[in-house]
Order: C-alpha cells, then structure tokens, then sequence
C-alpha cells in the first residue's frame, strides 16, 4: 500500500507540519552490560530484534534482551528488573510512594538530537501528569475507514476522499450494499461493517459537537441514532446483534463488506495476529466522514524508563534510539521519522 496516501490522510486528520530533527546516536563506552526491553506483542519482536541488532552496532558494550509482556505484569515486578518498556497512557505507573517509572521530562530538556516540537501534539500531551513528561511517545494508531477498492470499482464508486461527510459516507455505503436477503442474509456485501461494542461510534458523537461524557446533549442521542439508523434503517451495515460478539474483521476480510472502521495498525491483516495474512485484494484507506467537527479516535504508545533500572544512561539511549525508528505498524509519534525515507521502506511503497 502506498505510505505517502497514508501519510496524507493521518496528517489531514491531525493538521500537522513539522522540522527535521536528527536521530544520531553517541556511542557508549562503558562496562558491558545487558538492558531488558518488553512490551505488548510477541509479534513485534522481530522487528525490535531488528533495531536492537543496529543499536548494538553502534553500542558494542550494551546487549539488549528483548522479552513479550502481553499483560504488563512482567515489568510490574522488581525482581525481574526490567530497564525499558513500551506501554500506553497509564498514569497509575506513579502512584503511591514508590511509582515505576522514572520520568523523561530533564533528559528531553537536556538532550540536543530530541526537541518537544518534534512530537505530533496528542502525544506528548498524553504522556504528562503532574506537569512533567514520563514516556517519550512512540507511535500513535488511530481510527480509518479501509475499503475494498476492487468492490468500489466494480460498483463504479468514488474512492472516499479526506473531507467527505457523513451524507457522503451514507450515499457511498448505499451504493456499495449488494445485497439478496430473501435468499440468504449472507448473501451479497454490506456497503460497512462496525461494530458498536469497540465503541465506533464515539467518533461520530464529537464529530456532531458533542463529548461522550454530556450524556444528557441531545446531540449525544442523535450522533448515535445517525450510527444505528445504518443498520436499523439503512440496511448498509449488519444489525448489531449479528456482529455485536461476532468478527466484522471478517466480514472486511471476506469481502463481505465494503468498508470497515479499525484502526491504522490493522492495515493488510497486521492487528490480527491469529489471522495474521494480506488481504487478497487491492485495499485504501480515508479518514472518518465529518459532521460539525472532524474527529476520530486515536491512542499512543510510549517508551518508559523504570524507577529500579541500574543503567540509566544506557537506557535513555536505547529510548531515544527507538524514538528514531518504527514498527511500522502505526505512525511514528515524531514528525522527522513519519517523513523519514526508512518509514516509507518499512511500510512499502
């Protein structure tokens, strides 16, 4: 898939712009020693395996022990001494008297390779409590629109563009649901799939200008009613019940449905590590339709120094190192490597 229309609609999405920054390194010389990294998916260890191959090049005295911590317990536990992990936004990591992490806000400050402007705005935000920094932001997944782009043509649809509305959106699923339920409800394709359970429809509330917490706005109630009425009334996605505990990543996958809402890491099957395979058809993606307001879901990750780590300095240089380079499975929190030429061959051209 291309890189730079994917680019195009996250930056569309966050209305970004940025400085180049740079990602060198110093290398260290020091006694050997060993820095233990976890975080979430044993999937990704290829990939840190990767990037942990060219920091120990430029590091020769540092080994690092890559480990799965799927649950977040591993790096919980002292005993187990743990230097640096990749986790998401948790602000109890500081509770009580003695917190977990250790934060990052005086090594920023005080590192020339890494300047705060250089972060996608939600990210850091996401990592500061009590007014200081406490992860360098990662990579950041938001919510898309992926469609079939095979199903488009054959229906001879527009492709859905940055900017669209939700009268477009409507219009398109329209067009797209082919459909014979007298003869089976399986029949045919839905124009979208969604699932309410993942909460798709929070993005469309604040789109209508409301806010998920406002139970009491009447434009809470109609953003929501606009969502179900696509398959109450519409017909252009499955009733609820039928995908309430059930895959619509299958419905997308089996070319069941035209368009699906899921995030950016899922792309070509990439969230789904059980079904973990490339779509078998051409595919694009578009940010969500707006409303008043354009808006969507997104969530981060970020690199955490322990409180108990014994080499500190070693693993800010890991941290920053990572801050450098992607998995490639979101878009990196900085500015300078989301435009980077190695992000664009991670993700293919």
């Amino acid at each position: 898939m291309v890189p730079r229309v994917l680019f195009t609609v996250i930056t569309a999405i966050l209305i970004l712009s940025f400085e180049l920054t740079s990602c060198v390194n110093n290398k260290s010389r020091t006694e050997p020693i060993t820095i233990t990294f976890t975080f979430p998916e044993s999937p990704d260890r290829k990939r840190y395996r990767e990037i942990a191959d060219s920091f120990e090049k430029m590091h020769p005295n540092i080994t690092i022990n890559l480990r799965p911590d799927p649950t977040g317990q591993w790096v919980r536990n002292e005993r187990n001494e743990v230097d640096v992990f990749l986790w998401w936004p948790d602000p109890s990591l500081i509770d009580g008297d003695k917190p977990l992490i250790t934060p990052v806000e005086s090594l920023v400050k005080h590192n020339s390779e890494i300047t705060s402007d250089d972060f996608f705005p939600p990210t850091s935000d996401m990592f500061t409590w009590h007014g200081s920094l406490w992860a360098l932001p990662a990579e950041i997944d938001m919510q898309v629109i992926f469609f079939n782009k095979e199903l488009f043509d054959e229906n001879g649809v527009e492709y859905p563009q940055a900017g669209w509305t939700w009268d477009n959106f409507l219009e398109t699923a329209q067009k797209l649901t082919v459909r014979d339920a007298e003869t089976s409800p399986d029949n045919g394709y839905y124009g979208l799939v969604s699932n309410p359970r993942w909460g798709d429809y929070i993005s469309f509330i604040y789109q209508h200008g409301s806010d998920i917490l406002a139970t009491d706005d009447p434009r809470s109630a109609e953003a929501i009613q606009w969502y179900a009425d696509l398959a109450l009334v519409h017909n252009v996605m499955p009733e609820p019940e039928r995908v309430f505990y059930g895959d619509t990543y299958g419905y997308f996958r089996e070319e069941k449905a035209a368009m699906w809402i899921g995030f950016l890491a899922d792309r070509d099957g990439q969230g789904f590590h059980h079904l973990a395979s490339p779509w078998e058809f051409e595919w694009g993606l578009a940010p969500l339709p707006k409303d008043q307001l354009e808006a969507t879901l997104y969530r981060a990750q970020g690199y955490y120094l322990t409180a108990h780590t014994k080499h500190i300095n070693e693993s800010w240089e890991w941290i920053k190192f990572l801050s450098c380079n992607t998995s490639g499975k979101g878009l990196p929190a900085r500015r300078s490597v989301a435009e980077s030429s190695s992000f664009y061959a991670l993700v293919g051209e």
